[in-house]
């Protein structure tokens, strides 16, 4: 795994987009890292794993989300 970008969540946990292996193809994985009692960082149980053709689907996705969030006047 290779990691590409990471996103602090909160104090003890962050986003982090890694590239995978996906039945047997190179993916993109989105997964949550805790803090664990000694400090280090350690994977959460669930991801969510695509294959990098989908990633302008995923990105346009997240961007619709993120438009609605602003009309209705959310804050970040």
């Amino acid at each position: 795994m290779t990691l590409l970008a990471t996103l602090q969540k909160s104090s003890p946990s962050e986003i982090r987009l890694e590239t995978c292996a996906l039945w047997g193809s190179e993916a993109l994985s989105l997964r949550v890292w805790f803090k664990n009692t000694d400090g280090k960082y350690v994977p959460g149980e669930w991801c969510v794993a695509f294959t990098p053709e989908l990633l302008g689907d995923v990105l346009r996705m997240f961007s619709k989300v993120a438009r609605r969030s602003e009309e209705r006047g959310d804050t970040q």
